[in-house]
């Protein structure tokens, strides 16, 4: 038996958390896995074997998607080897959801390749700064994902106190898909005139408004800065997310989005606030005026 995934959908970040809530069922299940072939992707994950151009199973399989699954709520787990017991499971977009912490409790980052996770070295102290604009300033509810300097002032003071009581250096790494981001210009202006050291993320400067799927070199040294960095202040973006979800650093959120998202009974951000698991959760949240609101 086996559990697969026969198409990679949406943007990079969802690509990758398909990758990992395959993975994770795999370890779940006890059972093989097969992912679809992704360039940008070769040399990411280990057990590579896995990956293929194509899958066609071999015994019946039933389509199982995030909704099917958490329908079954306490249940899920074994409702999942019920099934698995006779079919092979069809994994179906969309994953995030509920399902990252209602069924699957299996460490992330043991997937990811140490070699290629080592190709982007941060120096201890770094601090990165995830900007998404692009797509995000196409539509009333992902606007609210495009946050005030006064966040970012708060949550950068707070990484930077933090990391020097640790004896350590602190450097203000921003990684942005917009160079014309609406808090970008007043974030860099403020950093220099604190002088505060700082750095555009390494494919910053060429991104421009969209992520080439196919290139990995459009974006992936900016995604694993973010994955090596000691502090991930992130945005509401599954770009953010995965590179939490493989990395081991202290993430700040925006607390008015997560509260908004969880008034909205939005599985992720519900669980999220109401502590995470070991494999994402929050440092701190951070309200727009850029104070510690929610400290976990």
């Amino acid at each position: 038996m086996a559990v697969f995934v026969s198409q990679l959908n949406g943007r990079f970040g969802d690509r990758i958390i398909t990758h990992l809530n395959l993975r994770q069922m795999a370890s779940l299940l006890e059972t093989t896995w097969f992912a679809p072939l992704w360039p940008p992707a070769a040399g990411l994950f280990n057990d590579e074997g896995r990956i293929v151009s194509s899958y066609a199973s071999s015994k019946p399989y039933v389509n199982l998607s995030a909704h099917d699954i958490r329908a079954h709520g306490p249940r899920a787990k074994e409702f999942l080897n019920e099934v698995h017991q006779t079919y092979d499971i069809h994994l179906i977009w969309p994953f995030l959801g509920r399902m990252f912490y209602l069924v699957w409790n299996v460490e992330c980052n043991r997937f990811l390749e140490t070699s290629f996770k080592e190709k982007i070295c941060t120096e201890p102290g770094s601090i990165v700064v995830h900007m998404r604009g692009g797509d995000f300033l196409q539509s009333e509810q992902r606007r609210k994902g495009v946050f005030p300097l006064e966040f970012y002032m708060g949550a950068i003071n707070i990484c930077r106190e933090d990391a020097s009581s640790a004896g350590k250096d602190p450097h203000v790494i921003v990684c942005t898909d917009d160079m014309n981001h609406p808090t970008l210009t007043s974030l860099t202006g403020w950093l220099n005139d604190e002088s505060i050291p700082f750095s555009m993320g390494p494919d910053s400067d060429g991104r421009g408004l969209a992520i080439e799927l196919d290139s990995v070199n459009t974006f992936m040294r900016d995604w694993l800065t973010m994955i090596n960095a000691d502090y991930h202040i992130a945005v509401p973006s599954t770009f953010s997310l995965s590179a939490g979800m493989l990395g081991n650093a202290k993430i700040i959120h925006n607390i008015e989005w997560v509260k908004w998202r969880n008034s909205e009974d939005d599985g992720f951000w519900v669980d999220l606030y109401a502590g995470g698991n070991s494999q994402y959760s929050c440092w701190k949240m951070i309200d727009e005026k850029g104070d510690c609101f929610h400290d976990t």
